[in-house]
Parts: C-alpha cells; structure tokens; sequence
C-alpha cells in the first residue's frame, strides 16, 4: 500500500512539474487568444481569457490591463460607430465628442485616438485657412487692426508659416508709414500756419 501511494505521489508531484513547466507557454497562449478576441470586438471571450490568466498569475499586468479594456470595449465600440456616423454626416463636433468619449472609457483605444487626431488637425487646418483669408479681406479694405488679429490668430494656429510672417510684416510696413506721411503731414501743416501768421505780420 505504500509503494502504491508512493507511486501515486510520485505522478502527482510528476504532473504538477510537468504543469509547473507549462505554464509561460499556457499563458501566452491564453493572451493570445485574449488579444485576438479583443480585436475582433469579442469583449466576452476577451474577458474569459484575461480572467483566466489572473487565476493562475494575479500579478499580471497585461491581463490585468486587458480585462479592464475588456470590460468596456463594447461601450467604447459604440462610441467609435457613432464618431464613424457623425463624420459620414458631416458633423464634426459630434464625431470629435463621440470620439472624446471613446478615448474617456479607453485612453488606450487606438481608432478613436486616430480619428480625433484626424478631425482636430482637419478643424486647424479650416480654421487656420479661414483666419489668413479674413486678413487678406481685412487688408484689402484698408482695415490693419483687423488684419493683424487675423494674421495672429493664424500664427497661434500654424506657428512659423511665411504667408502670416510676410502679412504681419505688410501691415507693419504701411503702418509705419502711414505714421511717417501723417507726421509729414503735421509738420507741413505747422510750416504752413508759420508762414501765414508771419505774412500777417507783414
């Protein structure tokens, strides 16, 4: 009866090694098939193989991670479908809110960063466009205060780009010397009062 269990504790210890020696490639493999099911928006099946990692390894990060994207992903889902729809309707606003929400469930979540990154860069793009052509109009019609806020507002937007540095250098110029021809201006205006008062003395 002894050598029995002997041998049975023998199989048990055996197993348990053999288990022992597994378990990496066990946990690869289950991490494996939680990113897979991740990325295929399968949250249920992501969460069981997260979970099932954690029994066996509580301490891992990646699953730990993995189960709390998991848990949210449909939500974050949903929030990237209706970022989706509200840009094929033209709405932007609502696609880059939708977008923020995603991001807000899911910092990690990579469509949606990528879509928002999109959206904001094509919003700077129109408002930096709108900005230079309100100072051209502004310049055209002779109106330099204008002109220049538009030409700042552009650079706050596009740092570093010669059209607004030539613009801001424009107004610069015509400012100063529309400054010089007033100053001309005044000082023919006094040489003139000069002269009259003088001829009155005569």
């Amino acid at each position: 009866a002894f050598a029995e269990a002997s041998l049975k504790f023998d199989a048990v210890a055996a197993a348990l090694d053999g288990l022992e020696k597994r378990l990496p490639q066990v946990i690869d493999e289950r991490l494996a098939a939680a990113r897979t099911a991740f990325d295929a928006g399968r949250s249920s099946d992501a969460q069981r193989h997260f979970a099932a990692v954690l029994e066996v390894d509580p301490q891992n990060a990646m699953a730990k991670a993995g189960l709390a994207r998991s848990k949210v992903l449909d939500s974050v889902l949903r929030e990237t479908a209706a970022g989706e729809q509200a840009e094929q309707a033209g709405d932007l606003t609502a696609a880059m809110a939708a977008y923020r929400r995603a991001l807000g469930l899911d910092p990690a979540t990579t469509v949606a960063r990528s879509r928002l990154n999109q959206l904001q860069a094509r919003a700077s793009n129109e408002a930096y466009t709108a900005a230079v052509a309100r100072a051209q109009a502004a310049l055209a019609r002779g109106d330099h205060a204008a002109a220049q806020a538009a030409f700042e507002q552009a650079a706050r937007l596009r740092p570093g780009t010669p059209e607004v540095a030539e613009g801001l250098q424009q107004i610069r110029r015509t400012t100063e010397t529309q400054a010089l021809a007033s100053t001309l201006d005044r000082a023919a205006a006094a040489e003139r009062a000069e002269q009259w008062a003088e001829a009155v003395r005569l």
